[in-house]
């Protein structure tokens, strides 16, 4: 019986005896962004499930309070309390019912500065992971939570973006030079007109959806470019041209919404763009997926950004 006691109370003292594990999380993102991202609680109330979720439902139940060198950040569930001792150096403690999980991370940029290394160190024992369903990593790690938010296009930039090969094409194009202060939606689908009967009298079958591309020219005008893909090689004429486009590489952009606030997909492409150290080659185009121009600034468009990049 006694030695039963006694290997029990080894087991129990065993059980509560921390050790410190360390491992590598690799975002890719840059360094910068990622400090951002871990030193302004603002940022924390965007990529942190359980924070975001209670600043949407209940934010009265949110108490956030800043301290030396960091903040606080308390709901009914846990407490965040995050301590930083230079830009890239963090403390993070967890406290879910009364356990507290420390992390630390050392925040460690990559030569191309379009990934990050996280090194995360944490000291841990039987009775936390039994806890913790044996999943401290993915369960409790706020960091995972940060790389799950940062390399979702949807989620960080707010669009779905995505990077994809495309094959060469065939172009119809017409482009017309207007005042800013007119209406250029009538001369966009006056363009369109014109290039549908130049197909149809050519025999050309129309194998994607139009795009539009617009050229500053002046302070007040605006250069708005028309194509039409079509299924083979034409010639020029005075009035519409021809382009060959070549296979390559580009940048894709998803956006629903009101034409006159596709501006927040740009700053979100521009952004990626920057981000994974791509050159943009040429002007963006806008491509309509229904074929549907928009008819004015409140009209609800369906449409792709195309980033030609290298």
């Amino acid at each position: 019986m006694k030695k039963v006691i006694l290997l029990l109370t080894i087991v129990i003292i065993i059980a509560f005896v921390p050790f410190k594990k360390q491992i590598n999380i690799n975002i890719k993102a840059p360094f910068y962004d990622v400090c951002q991202q871990l030193l302004k609680v603002d940022n924390w109330k965007k990529w942190q499930p359980d924070i975001h979720k209670n600043i949407i439902t209940s934010p009265a139940l949110i108490s956030i309070k800043t301290i030396k060198n960091g903040f606080l950040i308390t709901s009914p569930q846990q407490t965040f309390n995050i301590k930083y001792t230079s830009v890239n150096v963090f403390n993070v403690d967890r406290i879910i019912h009364h356990i507290n999980y420390k992390f630390n991370y050392v925040i460690n940029p990559s030569l191309s500065n379009t990934n990050t290394t996280i090194i995360v160190s944490y000291k841990i024992n039987l009775f936390k992971l039994l806890v913790a369903g044996l999943s401290i990593n993915d369960n409790l790690n706020p960091i995972i939570d940060l790389k799950k938010f940062m390399e979702d296009p949807m989620l960080y930039y707010g669009f779905n973006i995505y990077e994809k090969q495309v094959p060469e094409s065939h172009l119809l194009v017409k482009s017309k030079t207007v005042l800013v202060k007119n209406d250029r939606y009538v001369v966009m689908k006056n363009l369109v007109d014109e290039l549908r009967g130049y197909a149809e009298k050519n025999n050309l079958a129309t194998i994607q959806p139009v795009t539009a591309e617009y050229i500053n020219k002046q302070p007040d005008s605006l250069q708005i470019v028309i194509g039409m893909p079509v299924n083979q090689k034409v010639k020029s004429t005075n009035n519409i041209i021809y382009m060959h486009m070549p296979a390559g590489k580009v940048i894709i952009g998803v956006y629903k919404g009101k034409y006159a606030e596709r501006q927040k997909i740009y700053t979100g492409m521009e952004k990626y763009i920057q981000n994974f150290g791509l050159q943009k080659q040429v002007l963006p185009l806008e491509k309509y997926t229904d074929n549907k121009l928009p008819s004015s600034d409140t009209d609800i468009v369906n449409m792709q950004i195309y980033y030609p990049v290298l």
